[in-house]
């Protein structure tokens, strides 16, 4: 009997150093590294400042290209011609020259810009100014601001407490929700 307690407990010791060994830490040399961020490194993925390989800080030089901008309190100053814009996240201020399709994602964000083909926001409390004439507007959500110098084809929304102005005409409005207010500045 006693060879069995002392075999029972060899193979207890053996289990528990083995299962101990998988708790090993490695070193950092082994140690999986994420080196999108290092300086050496290009970065395919797009970062806080947009996916635009021409940018200068948060100054985007888009030349047609769409692109993606991240990120909380930050500014940006896109120059030229940008296909789609897409902001992501809060208190974002943003001023372009021409944008083809402006989407807002987030809250608090802040658009002006010279020329936009058709704006799409999802979220609160987001703000755009357009100097020229709007295709389209489409907002999902609560207290947005948008406020075009022309006119605007169509507006769409969904939500509350939404304002939409234009100071010249506006062709189409599909509105649901409760107290949005579409109106002409004539």
């Amino acid at each position: 009997m006693r060879t069995r307690r002392t075999f029972a407990g060899a193979v207890v010791a053996a289990s528990t150093a083995l299962l101990l060994s998988a708790c090993v830490t490695l070193p950092s040399s082994l140690t999986p590294v994420d080196d999108r961020d290092r300086p050496d490194r290009g970065s395919s993925r797009d970062d806080d400042r947009g996916s635009d390989p021409e940018r200068d800080g948060d100054d985007i030089r888009c030349d047609g290209e769409s692109i993606d901008l991240t990120g909380e309190g930050r500014e940006f100053e896109l120059e030229g011609v940008c296909g789609t814009v897409t902001v992501q996240g809060e208190d974002i201020e943003v001023d372009a020259e021409s944008i083809e399709t402006l989407v807002i994602r987030g809250a608090r964000t802040q658009v002006d810009a010279e020329t936009v083909g058709s704006i799409e926001i999802e979220g609160q409390d987001n703000e755009v100014d357009v100097d020229g004439d709007l295709g389209e507007v489409t907002v999902r959500g609560e207290r947005n601001s948008v406020e075009v110098d022309g006119s605007i084809g169509t507006v769409m929304i969904e939500g509350s407490d939404n304002d939409v102005v234009a100071d010249d005409a506006i062709r189409s409005i599909d509105s649901a929700g409760e107290r949005n207010d579409v109106r002409e500045n004539d």
